[in-house]
C-alpha cells in the first residue's frame, strides 16, 4: 500500500512538473487596497477552522475584494457540515485521479481565472492544493512557506503547531502593512 502511495505521489509531481514547463503567468503585486479579486484555497478540517475561514472571507469582502473559494477535504466524501455553505466549492479524494490530480471543471475554471491574488490558507501540505496553487494564473500568490511548494510570491513561515487563526492574523496584518504607504 505504501509503495502505491509513493508511486502516486511521484506520478502527480511528474505530471505537474511537465505542465509547469509550459506555464506562464503575469506577476504583479497587489494589496488589500488594490486587489479586486481573490482566489482563496482552503482545507477546512473542523467546524472551528471553517468559522475562522468565514470570518476572513467576510473581512475581504468588506474591503471590496470579490472572493472565490475552492477547498480540499482529505476525505472520500465532503462532510455534511461543509456542504451547505453558499459560494464554496469543496473537493474530496473522489474527485482526484490516480495521481492525485484534481479532475473537476470547477478546478479548471479556478486555475484559469487571473485573480489579482491567490491566498492559500492551508496549514498542511496536500498535493491537490499544491497542484492548483502552482498552476493558478493569479498575479500575486500568497501562501505558507513549505519546502514542497515554492510557487508563492509572498510566503509566511508558520510553525507546525500554529493555528489557522494565527496564520490569518499574520497574513491580514502584513497585507494591510503592504497597503499602507507609510
Amino acid at each position: 500500500m505504501e509503495f502505491t502511495r509513493t508511486l502516486q505521489r511521484k506520478a502527480g509531481k511528474y505530471f505537474l512538473s511537465k505542465k509547469l514547463k509550459h506555464f506562464s503567468r503575469i506577476r504583479q503585486m497587489y494589496t488589500l487596497k488594490t486587489a479586486q479579486t481573490a482566489g482563496i484555497l482552503i482545507t477546512p478540517s473542523n467546524p472551528d477552522s471553517f468559522e475562522q475561514i468565514k470570518e476572513f472571507l467576510n473581512y475581504l469582502t468588506k474591503t471590496g475584494v470579490k472572493v472565490f473559494v475552492l477547498g480540499y477535504v482529505d476525505e472520500k466524501k465532503v462532510p455534511d457540515n461543509f456542504i451547505f455553505w453558499k459560494g464554496l466549492n469543496l473537493l474530496s479524494r473522489n474527485e482526484l485521479n490516480w495521481a492525485g490530480i484534481p479532475e473537476s471543471p470547477v478546478v479548471s475554471d479556478f486555475i484559469d481565472q487571473p485573480f489579482d491574488m491567490l491566498i492559500d490558507l492551508s496549514l498542511h501540505d496536500y498535493f491537490p492544493v499544491q497542484y492548483i496553487a502552482n498552476l493558478s494564473k493569479s498575479q500575486f500568490k500568497i501562501g505558507r512557506f513549505a519546502n514542497s511548494n515554492n510557487c508563492y510570491d509572498l510566503m509566511f513561515e508558520i510553525n507546525e503547531d500554529s493555528s489557522l487563526n494565527y496564520y490569518i492574523e499574520h497574513l491580514t496584518y502584513y497585507l494591510n502593512l503592504l497597503s499602507n504607504p507609510n
